[in-house]
């Protein structure tokens, strides 16, 4: 287990040296669904049909979390 640990410290914190804690910071489910909706919204879409598999059933259940009006379906 302590070297399971010991990678994953290491991985993080070779993430943070080649992309920053800036960008780290704006990556993540919440982020993508956000970005989904300035994607509806640019199409000037009132609501958004949104299909998702596996991973993309925790966006779309994020995106219908934050943004209960703008869900179609």
């Amino acid at each position: 287990m302590a070297r399971i640990e010991e990678e994953t410290r290491q991985f993080v914190s070779r993430c943070v040296a080649k992309m920053g804690k800036e960008f780290l910071a704006n990556v993540g489910t919440v982020n993508v669904a956000k970005d989904l909706d300035a994607i509806r919204a640019a199409l000037g879409d009132d609501k958004l049909t949104y299909l998702g598999y596996s991973y993309g059933t925790r966006i779309g259940s994020a995106y219908a979390e934050a943004y209960p009006s703008g869900c179609a379906r």
